[in-house]
């Protein structure tokens, strides 16, 4: 993680998102964290914003506490599928 300062931001921005690239750069004011500047190269804008929406870590914080199914009362619940994922034959075709 690297560090830059309000001030260093306005005089070398350019460095500060180049660095962002690599590390996680968090920006600083009177040496206090202020904000976060996160490299996106090689990253499409809705996969970056999905993965900084805190309404999905909440639900995913809430499903973890949840007491969960056993695999064997899961599968118990399901239809059995293996069936229908097989391609079916059509009469007087091979």
């Amino acid at each position: 993680m690297r560090r830059f300062t309000v001030r260093e931001l306005q005089k070398k921005p350019r460095e500060c998102v180049d660095a962002a690239q690599d590390e996680t750069v968090v920006i600083t004011r009177y040496g206090k964290p202020v904000a976060l500047v996160l490299g996106m190269a090689g990253h499409d804008h809705e996969s970056v914003g999905v993965q900084l929406d805190s309404g999905l870590w909440r639900l995913v914080e809430t499903r973890r506490q949840a007491e969960g199914l056993p695999l064997k009362t899961l599968r118990s619940r399901l239809p059995d599928v293996e069936g229908a994922l097989r391609p079916r034959r059509t009469p007087g075709r091979s």
